[in-house]
């Protein structure tokens, strides 16, 4: 195996041979032209040879992860638009709501339709205006005062239908 490619890449090359053919040595060859070859079986009696050594092995201690259920972790659906729900609003205006339970007070629903934040609610209804026709993927996310992230709902699709401007 014979690889063309720059001095930086030797770090890339070495990992990526170790996995692949075991602990072998990798040998540097130049050529006439100035072109450093990496490679594991030589070509020319002046390769510079380069062991390479075993990786780390690095052991983490356990750790008890705590059951989910003991967690305070609201869980979070949207109930509605339902799933592939067809809504037709000339003005693109939609009613969301999630379904919570046990969410603090201190806590708020982030709503987000194709992944981006279209607001906040602290009750988990939000009316939403100005949505273009088409199909559109709506989620909700927990956030805490901090501005974390605490739980996130099941993405549902929806579709709006409304005029084109072009009728």
């Amino acid at each position: 195996m014979i690889v063309c490619m720059n001095k930086r890449s030797l770090v890339v090359l070495a990992v990526g041979m170790c996995c692949q053919v075991g602990l072998a040595d990798v040998y540097v060859e130049r050529s006439e032209t100035g072109t450093v070859r990496y490679t594991d079986q030589p070509r020319t009696a002046d390769a510079t040879s380069y062991a390479l050594t075993p990786p780390l092995e690095v052991l983490l201690p356990e750790i008890d992860s705590p059951h989910v259920d003991s967690l305070d972790v609201p869980l979070i659906k949207i109930i509605s638009p339902r799933p592939d729900e067809a809504i037709r609003s000339n003005h693109g205006e939609i009613k969301v709501r999630a379904q919570f339970e046990s969410l603090p007070t201190e806590f708020s629903c982030g709503f987000f339709v194709n992944g981006e934040l279209a607001g906040i609610s602290k009750d988990g209804a939000m009316f939403l205006q100005n949505i273009d026709r088409g199909t559109h993927a709506l989620k909700v996310r927990v956030i805490d005062p901090a501005g974390d992230i605490v739980a996130t709902s099941e993405e549902v699709r929806f579709h709006m239908l409304r005029h084109s401007i072009l009728h």
